[in-house]
């Protein structure tokens, strides 16, 4: 507020130094709102109350120097018109930005909740394939002990002691996996 009131009484009162409402220098006031719109307030209502103080204070001091008689009505509504506008934009701007700040907060919210539900379902993942894995080990390593045994203890052929290596092996791979 304080830069606003400086910024917009130091350029009102170069205007009345230099011809009041006709001097051209009222564009200066344009410049403090944009620095308003630009650099101070989030908010639509801060930055129509800081545009609002900046307008005034140029009205207000060329309304009084001119002892509220104006003789060249044309410049006095370009004038008028031009800061409007510089107004309205800044205040729309203002706008703008606000949306902009919602829509990027609303676009994190979403990506922190896909990021929790994607961490949850890798969990979920990793949970099943442990259980997967564990009921295959279970059956494959009791699988294992009684081929071991077989092979050890049982008189069998060379062509079936050949068979249970070969599932032995196969056996292995699986429970590697």
């Amino acid at each position: 507020l304080f830069l606003t009131v400086v910024g917009s009484l130091s350029i009102s009162l170069m205007c009345l130094v230099n011809g009041g409402y006709e001097s051209s220098y009222y564009a200066g006031i344009v410049a403090v709102l944009i620095g308003v719109g630009l650099l101070l307030p989030d908010g639509v209502l801060q930055t129509t109350g800081l545009v609002s103080v900046a307008h005034l204070t140029y009205w207000l001091l060329v309304a009084l120097h001119a002892g509220f008689r104006f003789e060249r009505v044309d410049v006095l509504v370009n004038n008028f018109f031009f800061l409007n506008l510089s107004a309205f934009l800044v205040i729309a701007g203002a706008a703008m930005k606000m949306n902009l700040k919602r829509q990027l907060f609303e676009r994190q919210l979403n990506l922190e909740t896909a990021l929790r539900h994607l961490r949850e379902s890798d969990r979920m993942k990793s949970d099943l394939f442990s259980a997967i894995s564990h009921e295959f080990r279970t059956p494959i390593t009791l699988i294992l002990g009684c081929l071991d045994r077989m092979i050890r203890e049982l008189d069998i052929t060379e062509e079936g002691r050949s068979l249970m290596k070969s599932i032995r092996t196969n056996a292995l791979i699986l429970l590697r996996h």
